[in-house]
């Protein structure tokens, strides 16, 4: 058997076991979770404590951008990125160069941070896993996702980590006239609380009054939502998602394998 059907073959049984684990949990179910609806409450905004700025919203989202070489098409440019590109290659006179860019610094990157919400008047807090979703640039669950707008009044924040406002709305490396590889420019943006739907359902296990541990499904809905609807809908998708993943490893396997048999029997 030549050296690409048996990675072929390890591919299929590596489906068929992976359909296998999706099946078992079609048939546990999504465990122990609570729902609960209505409207969220901003008990506490959040707050990226290293900048000292804080914002009267459920999310803050920093986002860091290197000012770095960048393939656009054929072409190596200099702009920024929020992205790190290790390194791109570019043939000048006939001779290939290697350009590389730094690392962006651990301690400043690009985060999301969480306030204390509160859903409905049930005392539950949402996790920040929970929380998170409504920073995203678009969410599954959402019929409308909530607008995130710029920070701004920065221009008289003191500098950090070497970076310091350049405007009322970033912080950067360089004053911004010139910017050299490895510059660092930073904005922050927020969900406004005016934009948030008048209910949502968060549905998850509950642990000491938050609702969405690490460890199971959690689910985030901008309207009511009934608990068995979604576990219903979690076991049917997982159960179908599970057959389909087994009949493909299984499909995959026996092309793999129908020659090894014919050869046999020809002989």
């Amino acid at each position: 058997m030549s050296g690409k059907r048996i990675i072929w073959l390890v591919v299929a049984l590596l489906l068929i076991v992976w359909g296998g684990n999706t099946l078992r949990l079609s048939a546990q179910g999504p465990g122990e979770v609570e729902a609960y609806s209505g409207g969220l409450h901003v008990l506490e905004g959040a707050q990226d404590a290293d900048f000292g700025i804080c914002v009267d919203s459920p999310v803050l989202i920093r986002r860091v951008e290197m000012f770095q070489y960048i393939k656009r098409g054929n072409v190596v440019v200099e702009d920024f990125s929020e992205t790190h590109e290790p390194e791109q290659t570019v043939t000048e006179l006939g001779v290939e160069r290697v350009l590389r860019n730094p690392l962006f610094p651990d301690q400043v990157k690009s985060r999301t941070f969480c306030g204390r919400v509160e859903i409905g008047d049930s005392g539950m807090l949402l996790s920040d896993r929970l929380t998170e979703i409504l920073g995203y640039g678009s969410y599954v669950n959402f019929e409308k996702q909530p607008a995130k707008q710029m920070v701004t009044g920065l221009r008289d924040g003191e500098a950090v980590f070497g970076l310091r406002p350049i405007d009322d709305e970033t912080y950067a490396t360089a004053e911004g006239d010139y910017w050299e590889v490895g510059d660092l420019r930073v904005t922050w943006y927020a969900v406004d609380p005016g934009d948030l739907a008048e209910t949502y359902t968060a549905i998850g296990v509950t642990e000491q009054g938050v609702i969405g541990d690490e460890d199971h499904p959690v689910w985030l809905f901008d309207r009511a939502v009934s608990k068995d609807t979604v576990a219903g809908e979690y076991s049917t998708g997982n159960r179908w998602t599970g057959i389909a993943l087994i009949a493909v490893g299984a499909v995959t396997a026996a092309i793999c394998l129908i020659p090894v048999f014919t050869k046999k029997r020809g002989k």
